[in-house]
């Protein structure tokens, strides 16, 4: 079992240039970060780069810059080379229907609960950009309507993620001694913040949107999405403050509405 300290990235920029679409990720205190490109020539096909590195904040200015003065246009009255396009919280997935990809982010988040040093944050909104350029983009007369069915399922509604807490297992699970802790991490920090699982699919609600670039990305761009509940209450009993966390998980497994889903499956998944 995989079960590595944990570097995660907290926050996201996204700028683009008309081939390019340059993500920016990194820590909480932006002294490390990392960089994705994603291709913006391809119509139908997920181009994505990820060298791996880890830049300091002077190598990453030092690069949007570059990026920047070289795609400046040749007309001074243009837009510039390299335009902001939006901060978030982290990367959803990527999801596709008749036309070209779409990146999807958080760009809300609200702090539900608290767990030793882990914090709990439920998704309160997403965006989906589109990542061809309008010169490629391929268009589809039924785009609209399966991207209308999509949105139909609010993100913003119940879901939630941690940083440094695996929500895809018991507390238990998460509990279990690890033979082999390093105190060191890729992205610099010098204390172990927590441990990084395989997550459980069963409750992984982004496995799809991932699946594209699973297999090329660093595991710091993944965050792990569970669909359910999480609500923390303080008492107070004889002075003494207690917390008490509810941490309810919905299966992705014959998952539905009541009236289009009842009984179970050919596979013993009951739908809820």
């Amino acid at each position: 079992m995989d079960r590595s300290i944990i570097s995660c990235i907290q926050k996201v920029v996204l700028y683009e240039t008309k081939a390019r679409i340059y993500v920016v990720g990194s820590n909480t205190t932006e002294t490390q970060f990392r960089v994705l490109k994603i291709d913006r020539t391809e119509s139908r096909d997920l181009v994505i780069h990820d060298d791996k590195a880890v830049y300091t904040q002077i190598q990453i200015r030092n690069l949007l810059t570059m990026i920047n003065h070289g795609n400046q246009p040749k007309d001074v009255k243009s837009d510039a080379g390299l335009i902001k396009t939006i901060s978030a919280f982290g990367i959803v997935g990527f999801v596709k229907f008749l036309e070209g990809y779409y990146i999807i982010v958080i760009t809300q988040r609200a702090k539900v609960a608290v767990i030793g040093p882990h914090v709990i944050y439920k998704v309160m909104n997403t965006a989906m950009i589109p990542i061809p350029n309008d010169t490629v983009k391929y268009t589809h007369p039924d785009e609209s309507r399966y991207k209308k069915l999509f949105e139909s399922v609010d993100l913003s509604s119940n879901f939630y993620f941690s940083y440094s807490y695996d929500l895809t297992h018991s507390l238990q699970f998460n509990m279990m001694p690890v033979d082999c802790v390093s105190s060191s991490t890729d992205l610099g920090q010098s204390e172990v913040y927590g441990i990084k699982n395989r997550y459980a699919q069963k409750y992984l609600w982004n496995k799809f949107l991932i699946k594209p670039c699973k297999h090329i990305l660093h595991t710091d761009w993944f965050i792990p999405i569970i669909h359910g509940f999480v609500d923390q209450k303080h008492l107070c009993i004889f002075g003494k403050a207690l917390y008490i966390t509810l941490i309810a998980r919905r299966s992705i497994q014959f998952a539905g509405t009541r009236f289009l889903k009842r009984g179970a499956n050919s596979e013993g998944y009951v739908a809820k």
